[in-house]
């Protein structure tokens, strides 16, 4: 049963969780929300919790949506380690690491949803939020296809924007969307003169089939809409507010870009040889 779920959109989902579980455990919640966030023993925690929280239902101790919180747990538990966004998923080769939801998972979340809308529907609170987001798949959401790949061009010299090829390469499992080159490319150079690229911002450059380029908030929304699935609704939200403020935004992250990660050791992201035939 194959899903439209990604490592990068699982790892939101971990989030999500995580903040349920804090919103309806407390300290418990907190304690165990911990290692969730970042996915460090994330599975072995879910595992010790779930069983803390039975214990704890079968005393009669908890609601009855404690076992809708021990079966959300169950569930993270058995899915495979290391998706994108991970702390196992850091730097490696492949950002996507051939990670897959088991299809088993998000229909089983389907059906705890109904048991739980049955038998706890007022208690749930804050678990509403990840178990539908569990029973929903991404692939309800196709991404926006239009012709050959979007060619995305970046700083070569700067890890922040390496990490952004990196997260579209995990997301973009097929490799029909996009393309990669770094700003100072030949490639670049083919496609924007001179004059055009002395007047081009501090951003990621989105080349579209018809010649325009896409940058700052521009360029990152366009590309969730490409990506599809979680991306495009995030895409679509951010769209809502007024191009001026993201832009304000996206051009002070820019500024401070350095800041954050240090700088590469090449133009390109150190990525396996099979992905390296994406970039020009």
């Amino acid at each position: 049963m194959a899903n439209g779920w990604t490592g990068g959109q699982y790892s939101v989902y971990r989030v999500v969780l995580a903040a349920a579980l804090a919103t309806h455990f407390g300290v418990a919640g907190w304690i165990f929300a911990v290692p969730l966030v970042p996915g460090i023993a994330d599975r072995l925690a879910a595992l010790v919790f779930a069983a803390w929280l039975l214990v704890a239902a079968g005393t009669g101790a908890a609601p009855g949506a404690t076992w809708i919180a021990a079966a959300l747990l169950g569930l993270h538990a058995a899915t495979p380690a290391g998706p994108y966004g991970s702390w196992s998923a850091r730097n490696r080769a492949d950002p996507d690491g051939g990670w897959r939801l088991p299809g088993g998972i998000p229909w089983a979340a389907r059906i705890v949803g109904v048991l739980g809308l049955i038998l706890a529907s007022h208690s749930l609170g804050a678990l509403l939020i990840p178990l539908a987001l569990l029973a929903f798949d991404p692939a309800w959401i196709a991404p926006k296809r239009e012709g050959a790949p979007l060619r995305l061009y970046y700083d070569g010299e700067c890890g922040l924007c390496h990490a952004a090829v990196r997260f579209v390469l995990a997301e973009d499992r097929g490799g029909g969307g996009f393309r990669f080159a770094p700003l100072a490319s030949e490639s670049f150079a083919r496609v924007a003169p001179a004059e055009l690229r002395a007047e081009l911002p501090d951003s990621l450059v989105l080349a579209l089939p018809d010649g325009t380029f896409l940058v700052r908030s521009a360029a990152t929304l366009e590309i969730g809409e490409r990506l599809g699935g979680l991306w495009r609704v995030f895409a679509r939200a951010a769209g809502l507010v007024p191009e001026a403020w993201r832009d304000r935004l996206y051009d002070a992250i820019a500024r401070n870009r350095k800041r954050f990660v240090r700088a590469p050791e090449a133009a390109c992201p150190a990525v396996s040889e099979a992905l390296r035939a994406r970039f020009e």
